[in-house]
């Protein structure tokens, strides 16, 4: 591909098919192969900061996300861009930004109360005229727009084109990428159409025109070679709602058999006892977390309120006569309920980030707890501790309701109408809004969910701890996430499988467990599970987005 001095080259294609990509690659915004020539001097471009060394500027489709700073002014969004013009001696001169920026701007015609007005009063042609010249005012060797006129009126559209004209007279080189054909055969010298990643077909002259571009994009047969090759195969595989399922199994199989081979204790019934014990725990909070994931949301408060719920099932499973233990279960369920309110109030209608208000959940939580329990106190009755932890044959009845729980889930989840529509507002908030679902009734759900979800777990832990310990389930904040994660979760919400949480819970006690069997340091089981969460996010994130490209 080629841009010659004064050229304007247009991008055309199906939305997602490389021209997007090719012009954030030249921007530097992602990783480029190949040669880059400008000016006849090849250049190295890794980074924004290398694309701007080598001339080139680029002015983003999405003004809103990267083309505007909503907090600052005109001027301060329009001289971003060209500071250097403006220091002297390592100090802004505000009367010559003030200047350059009022000259700058009055040449587009750029409607606005003055140059210290935010830049949140103008329309958005205005705006969209503030970071062309923004960008324009760098004085670039290769000018690249990303849908240059996209949400602009009429006029302002015109305008943009004279400025864009009027640069490649004064031999400015330009690559447009747009969705709207019409604008491409009206601005363009030549027009390059992408098929899968590749350039299909180049137009010029009298082949510029609307046509030609929808003949080269509907019929393009090109294919991506690597999609038959073992990374695309893989890519494919771990593209799949169920991979995490079916490699987690694998990997635990693999796991124990080795585990079980240099320790044979392992396993022993005593010991696959206690780890399906832990297993169903951390399951269960693990639900919890998932519930909120699928969402797009998060909750950092649930191991303190598996404290909390200890603490106050301590006041009433210690087997005084006049405190019968269904009393401290509710009491614990309700407690947990109210975490829940809390949090999705500061969530919901107070519009905090789920981290933040959950990080200030979990102190408030925390606190609160040793008010009540300053030391572990209030031993369990015993048979509190045996009705919890009842064994069929050799089988914990927490795990087998943890199991249940899991395919009830995945069934409301996958097969219901409400489990669409809870998938649905995780992938995309304003669509699901748009078709019906509202929004704060779904956090509602989602967060008192959660929070019931983890006092079951609490409930679980209660067997292990046998007292009330304030800080016992701190720990349960990280591997809840790391168990959804492992098990395939989408961290941006709509996509994983109940059964993939069961089995990152699974696998994360077998590490642990197994960790201790084979005599490794107990900092091993922080750098195996670390190492699993990046390595799951990675493979499950280009996987997911292979298939979506391909």
């Amino acid at each position: 591909m080629r841009v010659d001095r004064g050229e304007i080259v247009g991008l055309a294609g199906i939305d997602g098919h490389g021209q997007r990509e090719l012009m954030r690659a030249l921007a530097g915004q992602k990783p480029i192969e190949g040669r880059v020539n400008v000016a006849e001097r090849f250049v190295s471009i890794r980074s924004p900061r290398d694309s701007r060394k080598a001339g080139i500027r680029f002015v983003p489709g999405d003004r809103h996300r990267e083309g505007l700073l909503p907090g600052l002014s005109v001027r301060e969004n329009f001289s971003l861009r060209s500071i250097e013009k403006d220091t002297r001696g390592g100090l802004i001169s505000a009367g010559a930004e003030k200047r350059r920026a009022r000259t700058e701007l009055a040449r587009l015609e750029v409607k606005m109360a003055g140059i210290e007005a935010p830049i949140s009063s103008l329309s958005g042609g205005n705006a969209q005229k503030v970071v062309l010249t923004s960008v324009l005012a760098g004085d670039p060797k290769v000018l690249l727009l990303d849908e240059p006129t996209q949400g602009v009126d009429v006029g302002a559209r015109a305008e943009i084109y004279q400025v864009m004209r009027a640069a490649a007279d004064e031999g400015m080189s330009q690559i447009v990428c747009s969705s709207d054909r019409a604008e491409l055969v009206g601005l363009c010298d030549r027009i390059y159409v992408f098929s899968r990643g590749e350039i299909v077909a180049e137009l010029t002259g009298d082949e510029v025109n609307d046509e030609a571009i929808a003949q080269a994009m509907m019929t393009a047969t090109n294919a991506r070679a690597h999609t038959a090759a073992l990374g695309g195969k893989l890519a494919k595989l771990g593209s799949s709602d169920w991979a995490p399922f079916w490699m987690l199994v694998a990997a635990m199989l693999i796991l124990g058999s080795v585990a079980g081979w240099v320790n044979p204790f392992f396993l022993s019934e005593r010991s696959l006892v206690n780890l399906m014990v832990m297993t169903a725990t951390l399951a269960m909070v693990a639900y919890g977390q998932q519930l909120l994931m699928l969402t797009g949301g998060i909750d950092l408060s649930v191991g303190p309120l598996m404290g909390l719920c200890a603490v106050v099932g301590s006041f009433f499973l210690s087997g005084d006569p006049w405190l019968m233990p269904s009393l401290g279960y509710a009491a614990i369920i309700a407690v947990a309920a109210m975490v829940g309110a809390v949090n999705f109030l500061l969530v919901g209608p107070l519009k905090l980030h789920p981290m933040v208000a959950t990080l200030a959940t979990y102190m408030a939580v925390q606190a609160v707890s040793l008010l009540l329990r300053p030391v572990p106190a209030g031993m369990t009755d015993f048979d509190v501790l045996d009705t919890i932890g009842y064994r069929m044959g050799a089988i914990p009845a927490t795990f087998i309701i943890a199991v249940i729980a899991a395919i009830v889930l995945d069934i409301f989840l996958l097969r219901s109408g409400k489990g669409i529509r809870w998938r649905a507002f995780g992938s995309n908030a304003e669509a699901a809004r748009v078709a019906g679902v509202t929004p704060l009734v779904m956090q509602f759900a989602a967060y008192v969910g959660c929070s019931v979800l983890t006092a079951l777990a609490a409930i679980m832990m209660i067997e292990q701890v046998a007292i009330g310990d304030p800080r016992a389930g701190l720990g349960y904040t990280l591997t809840s996430i790391a168990a959804v994660v492992i098990g395939g979760t989408s961290l941006m919400g709509g996509r994983g499988l109940f059964l993939g949480a069961l089995l990152g819970a699974g696998f994360i006690s077998l590490v642990n467990s197994a960790a201790t069997f084979l005599q490794l340091d107990s900092a091993w089981q922080n750098y195996l599970l670390g190492g699993l969460i990046i390595a799951a996010v990675a493979f499950y994130s280009y996987s997911r987005s292979k298939a979506v490209s391909a």
